[in-house]
């Protein structure tokens, strides 16, 4: 408490961002635990409070995000170096720079990777190019190489049971530097767009993508090669030899303040009437729905793209579309959106369900005067009713207001992320 006292930390007053970042997650979560009494006992408000930690995510979520029944830290973000790294690679080589897009936002070329390695790593980023590789127009292909496939995969398969069900996911149980994955690279030398080295070591990964990057140049090819590893993202530019290294523990990367303030502004717009404000929504808002939002406010670069927009355009006003762009660019975000559901191991949600939950909705309408349950979405169990095509959501839309009585519009929902990027952008650009 004299520490905070020492800094100015009090109720009401100032911002405070706690960073733990020791290998051991346990200490992490120790740490951030007793620094809570601290902040209770002076008075700070959940709201005053970030919190950047290493460590497993429900452990941390459950004992130190603020919670109806709980004093905790209003903004928290988990991360385990995995993660991280995949995310750093999608923030600075986006799948989206390697797709060209149409006048009216639909992408010319489908969008084909090849992964190298399907360890704990391999798996995150192969997971985060699905989720920000979905355009309008395009299809989504992924070749996975690892010659232990079957060692490692039984997390991902039984955790994210819909990915190959969803999209072209392919495996092959050989190595990176195999023949098999060079005769498929020259089988498929003009669709790869993108190739990310995951082995789980850093020596093996610089070998094989120094023979990559040889072979492609006999090819006259230009495909990037990513090394990924726990420490960050390393890519040799073919052409002049000129390495850049992005690293993980940086304050650029772990910072998440503009993302929460930007998430915030998601969350704001999808609560709608129900709003009670920015930062009281998101105070109230589960961990899940909140990687929801930053992962859309991730998603800036790949909008202005498809849309063939500059950030100036979205800044200073000229951030309309046609009716056409319109449609392309809400397909694009309702497939990113059923990608991210996916990738966090959700799946449609069932008939008979769906039944239940309505009949449930009916009787608390009928016995309080009002329906809490979330007709569409069970968080608890993974499952959402929106999991479906573009095309299916005006249908569902139409259900539900039946039900409930109420106006919702899956396609505007979409189509309003879409239209507030501009606010997102001035939040990112906002001075301290």
């Amino acid at each position: 408490v004299q520490f905070l006292k020492s800094l100015g930390i009090r109720k009401g007053k100032r911002q405070i961002t706690v960073y733990a970042l020791h290998k051991d997650y346990l200490k992490n979560t120790e740490y951030a635990k007793a620094l809570l009494a601290s902040f209770a006992k002076r008075g700070i408000q959940p709201g005053q409070l970030s919190l950047v930690i290493h460590a497993r995510e429900d452990e941390a979520v459950k004992k130190l995000q603020v919670a109806q029944d709980r004093f905790g830290y209003g903004f928290v973000t988990v991360f385990q170096e995995p993660g991280l790294a995949a995310r750093l690679l999608i923030r600075q080589y986006p799948p989206c720079d390697s797709v060209s897009f149409d006048a009216a936002g639909a992408a010319k070329e489908d969008f084909e990777t090849l992964v190298i390695g399907f360890g704990r790593l391999g798996q995150v980023v192969l997971r985060n190019l699905i989720m920000n590789g979905q355009f309008s127009g395009s299809t989504f292909r992924a070749d996975v190489f690892a010659p232990d496939m079957e060692a490692q995969d039984g997390y991902f398969f039984n955790s994210f049971p819909q990915i190959t069900k969803n999209y072209g996911v392919h495996f092959h149980p050989y190595e990176g530097r195999s023949r098999q994955l060079y005769d498929h690279l020259t089988e498929r030398l003009d669709k790869i767009k993108y190739i990310a080295v995951c082995t789980g070591t850093e020596a093996l990964n610089e070998e094989i993508a120094e023979d990559l990057r040889d072979f492609l140049s006999q090819k006259g090819k230009h495909i990037p090669v990513y090394q990924c590893s726990n420490r960050g993202i390393q890519v040799t530019d073919g052409s002049t030899g000129e390495t850049t290294a992005h690293r993980i523990y940086h304050p650029d990367v772990l910072s998440t303040k503009k993302l929460d303030q930007m998430a915030m502004t998601v969350n704001r717009y999808y609560m709608g009437s129900y709003s009670k404000g920015a930062l009281n929504d998101w105070l109230e808002c589960d961990y899940f729905s909140r990687m929801s939002n930053r992962a859309f406010a991730d998603f800036q670069a790949v909008v202005l793209r498809a849309a063939g927009k500059t950030e100036a355009d979205a800044l200073e006003g000229r951030w309309d579309f046609t009716p056409e762009q319109m449609e392309n660019l809400g397909i694009m975000e309702h497939a990113r959106w059923n990608a991210f559901h996916f990738c966090m191991g959700f799946s449609p949600m069932s008939e008979e369900e769906y039944a239940q939950r309505t009949a449930m909705y009916l009787r608390e309408k009928k016995e309080t005067g009002k329906g809490k349950t979330r007709i569409g979405k069970n968080l608890a169990a993974k499952t959402h009713a929106c999991l479906i095509s573009w095309d299916a959501l005006d249908e569902l839309s139409a259900r539900e207001n039946a039900i409930t009585g109420g106006s919702v519009d899956y396609k505007q929902m979409d189509r309003n992320n879409i239209l507030i990027l501009p606010e997102l952008l001035k939040i990112r650009d906002a001075k301290e």
